[in-house]
């Protein structure tokens, strides 16, 4: 009958498939069987190494712990096939047996009817049932006394005497089974003592790590400790199926067994209590814990379900890595959002600028003679880089004053003076300790303070900046390109010098993985979707007319396709190698300072140039002077090549507009740089900061979001793409792709509209009140952006006419419009006329 008994154990009882109970026990089983849910595991792998492969040490023991399940399972039921057989009787008789009964009561029967050495069987079997039980009750002590030894940190050295103690304890309460109810005592601690409260523990880990942790924060920790990432089966398992289950099983099969039972019997109470009183400490702890931390009941709630600073792996080296690790996933999310936007926006803005000025050979303002109803645009455009203009050249400034400073030894910023260190104290009587970098505590209170409120120095080195812009302006556009060679080498020799020296002192590869990993969570936040467009904006000089006036002095059939794709991919490798730069620096800087890199990740703007990087060069010991006027020399020099391209785009639209004024460009541009030169005396005091934030948060960057909407509404809708595109390829000879179609009919204005609506929205919700810098800003914003609607009514005045007859006049391009050369002119007319026909 044993070979019936095995086929009993393997055949299923389909009916039974769907008994909670099954389930309920089966769960149970798994418990005990791979000792999870009580912590030992927890314990065990405590002792493993770092990088030990957990995935196959759980895959090997789940896999062996199952063929022991069914091996001692076969032995079980062929034993009692036999029984059954010599009983004249069917298994299921015997199958109620479980428990201490089915190695008590089964197998004996076994060895009383073996003929051959049956008493060395029987000491052979509860031998190995000894050493089996010997192993899991060592591994369960000693997670008690793990967790004793853990909470009470003054026991480390007597773990002997607490094991000990522990050992005495369990003896005497084991003293409880070793009498007459002893069966009904087993009972009670092994069905609702344990049993009941495994299924809780389970749900409760899941929850705790899944969804207060964080599966993310979790997933990212295995993936450091094995170098691994976690498949989706288990981020599935862990995160949903096992709690889900848990509850499903443990809900189900309580209420079928309370079911069953006829009435409460005194075994339910007890064996209840005892599991009430294992879960107890649970809410108890939590309460405790909530008691401890300081501030409101939110701020408590905060700090509870944070991990605490001390939380990580127990070894120092790994620990130190591990908070690296954790250090370096910031700020990779802005990276991600610019190169989308500079596939969607960037670059199919950029290309239609410097199409649409190069075709018209026109600046920003007579460029709209194709749409003239928003002529408007080109002047709000000047206004708008008027600000520019006045801001830029202030930051332009201070390059020259900091490159004036780096021929003092040593450098200024390197040592500390009673003069404008304020966060700075003495150590020990000896060692002087500062909260604030030397460097940010010298631009902030030497630099931009003045203590006669109007800073005479910095307004000296603004007039010389402004005399420097007049000189290359008056060698006109197309001289420039004399020292290009210069201009576009000189800046990267000296970036890669830097990235190099930033990257040999400690914390400076941080630095650059904390730039370049994402932090995904940030993705979806409006205002860095909002940042990288303006960033966009500012990389390419777009939306300002500057390119537009540029490519406006190219020739006529000048390959504008390849120069937009060639400018653009150096415009974002410059920008990640500048970045690299930066971040390599915070990371150097957030090591000296043990803190992490996003305490200093908030620096931005001119910040960056006059705190960081003299951060750098105050702690180099071989040429700082040298490399601090090198790097504010090229910080210059780029400077002076967008302040030009920004004056001349205001002049640009002067002399096309006032035709009488071409002949006295030198004069004008002379009035225009002391103008400006006199607007830029608003920055050089006390509150120039906040005139700076006023013009560049403001009166910029928000205005540039509806120039680049407007533009692809004009050209696109008004003017007519289909048109628009005829003239690029009579212009290049090349048809214009559809991906340039789709992005300048709809995804440039709806994407741009969408990012100004929901950027603009949360940055005014995230504002605890509107303060005057926002207001001054809108104000700004507003009084260039006010000339669109000014010149389009100006426009319909000038038109003749209905309302109807004009306001057809003001959406049709002038008679003049078109190539400004007149050999291309007439050749574009007969181009016309033959595709019309």
């Amino acid at each position: 009958g044993g070979s019936n008994g095995v086929l009993y154990f393997l055949t299923p009882d389909w009916q039974k498939i769907f008994d909670p109970i099954v389930w309920y026990r089966a769960a149970e089983q798994s418990f005990f069987s791979l000792n999870i849910c009580l912590g030992c595991i927890t314990m065990y792998s405590s002792y493993n190494r770092f990088d030990n492969n957990v995935y196959k040490d759980s895959m090997i023991i789940s896999v062996m712990d199952t063929m022991t399940s069914i091996l001692a399972g076969c032995v079980v039921f062929a034993v009692l096939g036999s029984m059954a057989h010599q009983n004249n009787t069917e298994i299921s008789n015997f199958v109620n047996l479980q428990g201490e009964e089915l190695a008590f009561i089964v197998y004996p029967r076994v060895f009383s009817s073996l003929k051959i050495l049956p008493n060395l069987w029987s000491a052979l079997f509860f031998l190995m049932l000894y050493v089996l039980g010997l192993g899991s009750s060592i591994c369960q002590v000693e997670t008690v006394l793990t967790c004793v030894r853990e909470e009470f940190s003054n026991l480390q050295e007597r773990k002997y005497l607490i094991a000990f103690v522990a050992c005495i304890l369990y003896t005497i309460g084991g003293f409880s089974l070793t009498n007459n109810v002893g069966k009904q005592v087993l009972k009670i601690l092994n069905n609702y003592g344990v049993g009941s409260a495994l299924f809780l523990f389970g749900v409760l880990q899941m929850i705790g790590i899944m969804w207060i942790y964080g599966s993310s924060k979790f997933f990212a920790d295995l993936q450091f400790m094995s170098g691994k990432t976690v498949g989706t089966f288990w981020k599935i398992t862990w995160t949903f199926i096992c709690p889900i289950v848990l509850i499903i099983i443990f809900v189900c099969g309580t209420y079928m067994e309370a079911f069953s039972e006829k009435e409460m019997n005194v075994n339910a109470i007890l064996g209840w209590s005892f599991a009430a009183f294992a879960l107890l400490p649970i809410p108890f702890w939590a309460i405790v814990v909530l008691l401890k931390n300081p501030g409101t009941l939110r701020e408590r709630m905060k700090q509870a379900i944070t991990p605490t600073n001390d939380w990580g792996p127990s070894d120092p080296h790994h620990f130190q890595k591990w908070k690296n690790e954790i250090m370096l996933k910031n700020d990779g999310s802005f990276l991600i959002v610019y190169f989308i936007l500079l596939f969607l926006i960037g670059r199919p803005i950029y290309y239609f600028e410097i199409s649409f000025g190069q075709f018209s050979g026109k600046g920003p303002i007579k460029a709209w003679k194709s749409v003239p109803i928003l002529k408007g645009i080109g002047f709000a455009q000047m206004l708008s880089v008027s600000y520019v203009i006045i801001f830029y050249n202030y930051i332009m400034a201070l390059t020259l004053y900091y490159l004036f400073l780096s021929f003092q030894s040593p450098l200024p910023w390197s040592l500390p003076s009673k003069e404008w260190t304020s966060s700075c104290y003495l150590n020990n009587t000896s060692n002087v300790t500062c909260e604030k970098p030397l460097s940010q505590e010298f631009f902030e209170n030497s630099v931009l303070y003045s203590s006669t409120w109007f800073n005479w120095r910095l307004a000296g080195c603004l007039t010389l900046s402004w005399l420097i812009v007049y000189l290359s302006i008056i060698k006109s556009v197309t001289s420039l390109g004399k020292i290009a060679y210069f201009t576009a080498i000189y800046p990267y020799l000296v970036l890669f010098a830097l990235l190099i020296i930033s990257l040999m002192q400690e914390g400076g590869s941080n630095g650059v993985l904390y730039f370049i990993t994402p932090d995904w969570q940030k993705i979806l936040d409006p205002i860095v979707w909002y940042r990288a467009v303006e960033q966009s904006f500012f990389s390419l000089n777009i939306c300002f007319g500057c390119a537009m006036m540029y490519s406006s002095y190219n020739r006529f059939d000048n390959n504008v396709y390849r120069d937009s794709i060639i400018i653009s991919v150096m415009d974002t490798m410059t920008s990640i190698l500048a970045g690299c730069v930066v971040f390599a620096v915070l990371g150097s800087m957030a090591h000296q300072n043990n803190t992490e890199i996003s305490q200093f990740a908030s620096l931005q703007g001119e910040e960056l140039a006059f705190v960081v990087y003299t951060r750098v060069f105050s702690s180099l010991k071989i040429l700082p002077n040298l490399w601090s006027s090198l790097f504010f020399l090229m910080l210059y020099v780029l400077g002076l090549g967008s302040s030009v391209s920004q004056v001349e785009t205001v002049l640009t639209c002067i002399r096309d507009e006032f035709t009488n004024l071409q002949e006295r460009k030198y004069l004008i541009a002379l009035v225009a740089c002391i103008l400006y030169n006199i607007g830029g005396f608003t920055l050089t005091n006390n509150y120039g900061r906040q005139v700076l934030k006023i013009l560049n948060n403001y009166g910029v960057g928000s205005a540039a979001f509806l120039y680049g909407v407007l533009q692809m509404i004009g050209i696109m809708w008004i003017y007519g793409y289909e048109r628009f595109s005829a003239d690029l390829q009579f212009m290049s000879g090349k048809s214009v792709g559809i991906f340039w179609k789709v992005t300048w009919t709809f995804i440039c204005p709806i994407v741009l509209i969408i990012i100004f609506v929901w950027g603009t929205y949360d940055e005014a919700k995230s504002a605890k009140e509107l303060n005057i810098i926002a207001v001054l800003g809108w104000a700004f914003a507003a009084f260039a952006l006010s000339q669109i609607p000014f010149w389009a009514i100006v426009v319909l005045f000038k038109n003749r006419g209905t309302i109807k007859e004009r306001l057809k006049q003001a959406f049709t391009p002038e008679c003049d419009w078109g190539p400004a050369d007149p050999h291309h002119f007439q050749k574009w007319q007969n181009d016309k006329k033959i595709r019309s026909e």
